[in-house]
């Protein structure tokens, strides 16, 4: 039944068995198995480096590991497994600074971020905490047993704090507070240096050469006593991997250069392409890792008297 229960999912997104009747998959599944039995070998010199995993990592055997390299893998295996849950993505309301055009700064938020606040707090109820939407058949497709037990990240900024200041952060019967809020400095938006609280129209202008270098490589392009798209990935790689560790839902509301990279992450994107996909505000992406793919839902939430939902950003 585990077997019948794990090849349902595994068919809808694993590309030996698409199009297939249930009952050839199931067959060929477990000549696989049979296959791989035969030809498995346990690791027992002591000489070798060598990592084993039992049961999706409930037991993990390390021999011979050392060095910075090495140690990074076992992190990222320790914290991986295969329970489906979705993620959550959502740039803060507009701020005053975006809807002055300025990057950057601590600005709080306008009428229109306020709204989105209020929106935000009643799609946290209305489907993140029902396992997909109040529809039964919604609630199935997440198979998440844990939608009470959502997770909140946030960065430290007054903007995304202000963001999810209207979620209810109840506490369950198990002692469980829902949806409470870990800020995360790591999730801090791009910091343009020098530039910070500019527009990009004053930055040409004022400094042509850099506008020019960044425009023709925003990943490596560094702002001067600033930071680089590269900068930010490497700070957000520990929150990814404490991430990567939960079965509950996890909602995290950032900045756009921060969400991205993100979004790259586990769209399995190279990370080139971190720099140019679009975080629209107002707009809350919906992220559901598989076992050979992603899937991506995204709810707009709010719609601006202004229809600017691309102000300004990294």
């Amino acid at each position: 039944m585990i077997l019948k229960n794990y090849l349902g999912e595994l068919r809808n997104s694993m590309p030996d068995y698409e199009g297939m009747d249930f009952n050839e998959a199931l067959e060929d599944y477990q000549k696989r198995i049979q296959h791989f039995r035969r030809l498995y070998e346990p690791m027992h010199n002591s000489a070798l480096s060598w990592i084993k995993l039992v049961d999706n990592a409930e037991s993990l055997t390390l021999n011979r590991i050392s060095g910075f390299f090495p140690g990074q893998i076992v992190n990222f295996l320790m914290n991986l497994h295969t329970v489906p849950r979705p993620i959550y993505l959502s740039r803060h309301g507009q701020s005053e600074y975006n809807a002055l055009g300025k990057i950057g700064g601590d600005s709080g938020l306008t009428e229109e971020g306020i709204q989105y606040a209020k929106k935000l707090a009643v799609f946290a109820e209305e489907h993140i905490l029902t396992g997909g939407g109040k529809n039964k058949k919604a609630a199935r497709k997440d198979k998440c047993a844990n939608a009470r037990h959502a997770r909140m990240y946030t960065s430290t900024l007054r903007r995304t704090n202000e963001t999810v200041q209207f979620v209810d952060h109840r506490v369950q019967n198990d002692g469980w507070v829902t949806l409470r809020k870990r800020q995360w400095r790591a999730l801090d938006e791009l910091f343009a240096g020098v530039f910070d609280g500019m527009t990009y129209e004053e930055i040409r202008k004022k400094c042509p050469e850099s506008y020019a270098s960044r425009k023709a490589n925003k990943l490596t392009y560094r702002y001067p006593r600033g930071e680089s798209y590269l900068d930010v990935i490497r700070r957000v790689e520990q929150v990814m991997l404490h991430m990567q560790r939960h079965k509950d839902p996890v909602l995290i509301v950032a900045h756009q250069a921060v969400l991205r990279v993100v979004y790259t992450y586990f769209m399995g994107l190279p990370r080139d392409q971190a720099t140019k996909k679009p975080i629209p505000l107002n707009t809350v992406i919906k992220l559901t890792p598989h076992a050979y793919h992603t899937k991506e839902e995204r709810f707009v939430l709010h719609k601006m008297k202004n229809k600017n939902d691309n102000a300004p950003s990294h």
